[in-house]
């Protein structure tokens, strides 16, 4: 992407959560997260600039997600929409980091649970991998947000995380496993007693090799009165009390771009 790209990017997501700077104040975003390592403005976590991608607009997506719960009905960020109304975080350094710990430059298979507007899965897509990103909310497709008018039931779909759902082969209905899972500021969303399912669901579309990696804030989350965060505890409770009961392997995050910065905390997960 270059940097005229992302300035119109940038500019695009911004004002969609009620922004009204111009180009040039985008441009100087651009080079302060440059000289940061990224940076995090209005709640938007900024990376820097990256290459260029190798495909300028991607293939078709190969997988569909099955369930019978396609919106989170029950979730205060469904019904108060917060995060699904204004988020569109991405960072192409981290997907170039993701490249390099599997070797391959395409046709990496990722999914993003809680993808909000889509950005990080289409700028997957736009690499060459096959990615889809799945969101708890309809907000962002009936009010054709971000991404949505342009990838809904193709890359971006509509799934309540917290129930079983199946993602497979469009073609033939086989089970999909995934290289990478990722979930960024999500976790800390999901009941506690709903987190058996969400991380059922999870591992079950993982391999040997597969890894998940994510951000988990340990703050409440208040706003107008609905609580957002409905799982919150310190990070040693995450990590030596509640990730082992699903996974084999807790690791510190090894990457130096993250999707998301803030109150929260980066982890690297094996089953």
């Amino acid at each position: 992407m270059t940097k005229e790209e992302a300035i119109v990017l940038l500019v695009g997501t911004l004002r969609s959560g009620g922004w009204d700077g111009e180009e040039k104040e985008a441009s100087l975003l651009l080079e302060v997260a440059a000289e940061n390592g990224g940076i995090n403005y209005r709640g938007l976590h900024i990376g820097s600039v990256a290459a260029p991608p190798p495909s300028l607009s991607p293939s078709p997506t190969t997988m569909k997600v099955i369930t019978d719960h396609p919106v989170a009905l029950n979730s205060p960020d469904h019904i108060f929409p917060w995060g699904t109304k204004r988020d569109n975080t991405t960072d192409v350094g981290f997907i170039e980091e993701i490249e390099d710990y599997f070797g391959r430059r395409n046709k990496i298979k990722a999914l993003d649970i809680g993808c909000s507007g889509g950005q990080l899965t289409i700028d997957f897509c736009m690499r060459g991998h096959d990615a889809i990103g799945i969101e708890g909310s309809d907000y962002s497709a009936k009010n054709f947000r971000a991404n949505w008018p342009s990838y809904y039931n193709n890359k971006l779909f509509t799934c309540d995380a917290t129930k079983p759902y199946r993602v497979v082969c469009a073609e033939n209905s086989e089970k999909t496993y995934f290289d990478l899972i990722t979930a960024w500021e999500v976790i800390e969303h999901i009941k506690e007693e709903d987190l058996d399912c969400f991380f059922g669901n999870i591992t079950t579309h993982m391999k040997e090799d597969s890894i998940f990696c994510g951000s988990i804030s340990v703050i409440e989350d208040v706003i107008e009165g609905h609580t957002l965060h409905q799982t919150v505890q310190p990070e040693e409770v995450w990590r030596s009390e509640i990730l082992p009961k699903y996974f084999s392997t807790v690791e510190e995050f090894p990457f130096k771009n993250k999707v998301r910065g803030g109150d929260n905390f980066h982890v690297l997960l094996k089953i």
